[in-house]
């Protein structure tokens, strides 16, 4: 074993175990490792390509601290702690197997620090406006029908296609960044390899868009990489390539990518624009005067369509959703009334006076006759099916107002996942009561969820996230730390000793070996090792040419022979 995993082993053993747990995390340890001991996990961390994944992760200015220390000779200045917490130094020295890994790597250029501000850029201003509806439009289609995940972490190709035919994203290569920028937003949660939305999702939606778009670009500039940072700000976006200088993998441009999609910074220039680089008022200001302006009026048409002058106030937007399908996406958005929009609403809570009033409120130009006559029609059909959980056999019952109507769900092919049964005049499912209204729901049928006293309830029309869901997965290393406390309770300097001999044994090295005799003195011997075991040490002595067998608790030094 080399002096500098000697070294990391008793400062590994040293460490306080959540110390140890932080070091063990920040070099990716896995808690499967077979190490016995903190000599196992000190040589581990010293090969070559742990070494490497570990540089991997330093930033420019960490990596320049270590490359100057390890080409001068001197101690790393080590001022973020990094180095230590990855235990790449002794103290401020390189341990000798970094260096020897530094050594083979390019040195690392000084990075910028002023940034230049973009003076003004319309362009951007519309990235950000068109990155909050975008987004809107991603969590209202997840909180109905969640994306689903591959093992890459991409959106499942289904989806995928789904969102772009419905129009929901221009770039399909945009969905996995806007859905990345979601969830740092905890807009998205990720549970079971499916995205939902999130309750404060909620909120965020009914905000206006320069709120919306202000809580995204705080949240993205607050988990930016350390090495795309300067101090309270960021790096200038020409010094994000040589952020992780010696990592293959580092890809600015995905940065620099969701940086734009933001209107944070000026694709064509790179540059920050005015409001993204500070977090006040006069900023959001700024950004505000250059988004269209909202409106809180809309015009209803004898077609039953509905065509808002401009970009609809997000809570007015949202609420004219549930009742109506949104038929295009520009600034200049329109929508339409149906019988099954209209039924939707009715079945999440509305009112035939709600609705009216809503609308009464909304419009400027009144609600048409046929439109008020199809919200009529559509409340007269509402709750013709009644779903409702049985008290007594716990199933979930489907309650018709017709034979016909009955008819007509009993030879419906599309709901046969239900298994839906015949009970007197009534059909009865073990699918539950919210599960089976939605399916019915989504087959275009009048139904309404009741609750035991048989009155309508609201019928949740998606999932939302659990408030304890994480995206984060977090490797239990507890066992790994406490096997390495474990034999780490003998003595240290003993237990190298052993590991040292062992390994001198299998190769069959010439060891000095300097122990203790029993007058106090010491005396050294050169030993070819042969072999080890009941606590003594075998070799044979080349220049007496006589096997000796030395008691390992009386060796005080070993040196392998040059």
């Amino acid at each position: 074993m080399s002096l500098d995993a000697r070294g990391l082993a008793g400062a590994l053993a040293a460490l306080s175990d959540t110390e140890l747990r932080a070091v063990l995390r920040a070099r990716g340890a896995s808690p499967t490792a077979s190490w016995r001991d903190p000599f196992d996990a000190a040589e581990a961390l010293l090969e070559p390509s742990s070494v490497r994944a570990a540089l991997a992760t330093l930033t420019a200015a960490e990596a320049s601290d270590l490359h100057s220390a390890v080409m001068d000779g001197t101690a790393a200045t080590d001022v973020s702690g990094t180095l230590r917490a990855l235990a790449l130094v002794d103290g401020g020295a390189p341990y000798p197997s970094v260096a020897e890994v530094v050594r083979s790597l390019p040195d690392v250029p000084a990075p910028s620090d002023a940034v230049a501000v973009a003076q003004d850029s319309p362009s951007a201003a519309e990235h950000a406006f068109t990155a909050a509806g975008q987004l809107a439009d991603l969590l209202l289609t997840s909180y109905v029908r969640p994306l689903a995940v591959i093992g890459t972490g991409s959106i499942a190709a289904g989806d995928r296609k789904r969102v772009v035919e419905d129009g929901l994203v221009r770039d399909p290569d945009d969905i996995d960044d806007l859905v990345w920028i979601a969830s740092r937003a905890s807009l998205l949660r990720l549970v079971e390899r499916e995205w939902l939305v999130s309750t404060a999702a909620t909120g965020w939606l009914r905000a206006g868009t320069a709120e919306r778009w202000h809580h995204l670009a705080t949240t993205f500039r607050d988990r930016l990489p350390l090495g795309l940072r300067r101090g309270q700000g960021w790096a200038p976006p020409e010094d994000w390539q040589q952020a992780y200088p010696w990592n293959a993998d580092w890809h600015a441009s995905t940065w620099l990518h969701r940086a734009s999609i933001l209107g944070l910074i000026d694709a064509r220039t790179l540059a920050p624009t005015p409001w993204a680089l500070n977090d006040d008022e006069a900023s959001r200001e700024l950004l505000a005067a250059h988004l269209p302006h909202e409106v809180d009026r809309v015009y209803l048409q004898n077609d039953l369509s509905v065509i808002a002058p401009g970009p609809l106030a997000p809570a007015l937007d949202i609420r004219l959703r549930t009742m109506s399908d949104r038929e295009s996406h520009a600034q200049a958005s329109t929508y339409r009334f149906t019988p099954d929009s209209l039924q939707r609403a009715l079945a999440q809570g509305e009112t035939e006076d709600s609705v009216r009033d809503f609308l009464g409120d909304l419009s400027l130009t009144g609600i048409p006759q046929p439109l008020s006559y199809l919200i009529t029609e559509t409340v007269r059909r509402h709750g013709a099916i009644t779903v409702g959980a049985d008290p007594v056999s716990g199933r979930t019952r489907v309650r018709v107002s017709s034979d016909a109507l009955r008819e007509m769900l009993s030879i419906d092919q599309t709901l046969r996942p239900l298994g839906l049964l015949r009970d007197g005049d009534d059909l009865v499912s073990r699918v539950g009561r919210d599960s089976v209204a939605r399916a019915l729901a989504d087959a275009h049928y009048p139904v309404a969820a009741v609750n035991a006293a048989g009155e309508p309830e609201p019928l949740q029309a998606g999932r939302l996230a659990p408030d304890d869901a994480t995206d984060l997965i977090t490797p239990d290393l507890d066992p790994l730390v406490a096997r390495l406390r474990s034999a780490d309770a003998a003595d240290l300097e003993s237990a190298w000793m052993q590991r040292e001999l062992e390994a001198a044994v299998h190769a069959r090295a010439l060891l000095h070996v300097t122990v203790s005799l029993p007058d106090g003195a010491e005396r050294t011997f050169t030993l070819e090792a042969s072999g080890i075991g009941g606590g003594r040490l075998r070799g044979l002595d080349r220049a007496a040419d006589v096997e000796r067998v030395l008691p390992i608790s009386h060796i005080t030094h070993l040196a392998v022979a040059s």
